[in-house]
């Protein structure tokens, strides 16, 4: 079972790599002009390889109920994410036009991308990988959809439009090459450059998010925007539901 220093010594390594990020970008090493270039990278390059090399040859999804449930549960628990997020922000006082909205998103939304890749992966191998990349087209799928039916009141056609992209169309790619069994036919040379690139999604990924956020730093300790108090809850359950789950292990394992 997971001890509380084997989830510390896993999840460290994500929040040193996030905290270079921020210092990159306060010390001027990352400029803001370099932003948009460096997203395309990660999003349109590095999560494509990622996720073909993490899919093809991967037994898991091969199954019908992984290749359903995943997708299914990642939707489904976004969305009511979205709703009970909703729901607690009004019975708080807020409304439209005083961040009922925002905080809703920002509250019921999971850092399902960059930060849980690498856990997944110290905890659960490859193979969970390729499921937590299924999983997360059904995140897309419910930001797309109800996400911006909260925030902005568009139309369900406007939202499908932004969740046909180059990740989806990478997956889908994977899951059909891997269900027919064509993995093998791929030369190896192809599979290798495609590993190498997806390697540089974690690291950079967790680099960008720092860089992003680093802008933001100084509000979070003051502000009561409803987006900063959103985070600023959501992180501490997320830390608490951490503890609560090692606690629950070590009792297992304790009793057993």
């Amino acid at each position: 079972m997971t001890s509380y220093a084997q989830l510390f010594a896993t999840v460290l390594p994500v929040f040193l790599v996030v905290l270079l990020g921020i210092w990159l970008r306060r010390a001027g090493w990352v400029k803001a002009e370099a932003e948009e270039s460096l997203f395309n990278l990660v999003i349109k390059v590095a999560t494509p390889c990622l996720i073909f090399d993490s899919v093809v040859g991967n037994a898991a999804l091969r199954e019908p109920g992984n290749l359903l449930f995943a997708p299914l549960a990642g939707f489904g628990l976004t969305l009511a994410s979205f709703g009970i997020a909703f729901a607690g922000a009004r019975a708080t006082g807020l409304h439209i036009g005083t961040g009922l909205r925002t905080f809703a998103i920002a509250a019921g939304l999971a850092n399902y991308g960059y930060l849980p890749l690498p856990i997944v992966d110290a905890m659960w191998g490859s193979e969970a990988r390729g499921l937590l990349l299924t999983h997360n087209m059904g995140v897309e799928a419910a930001i797309w959809t109800g996400g911006v039916l909260i925030i902005s009141g568009l139309g369900l056609r406007d939202g499908w439009r932004r969740l046909l992209n180059v990740p989806l169309f990478s997956l889908l790619a994977a899951l059909t090459v891997n269900l027919a069994g064509l993995g093998p036919l791929i030369p190896g040379a192809v599979m290798s450059a495609v590993h190498w690139i997806g390697l540089m999604l974690i690291p950079l990924g967790l680099v960008m998010t720092g860089v992003s956020i680093q802008p933001h730093v100084g509000e979070w300790g003051s502000s009561s925007r409803p987006g900063c108090c959103s985070a600023r809850r959501r992180c501490g359950c997320w830390c608490c539901r951490c503890c609560s789950s090692s606690w629950r292990g070590s009792g297992r394992s304790r009793r057993s």
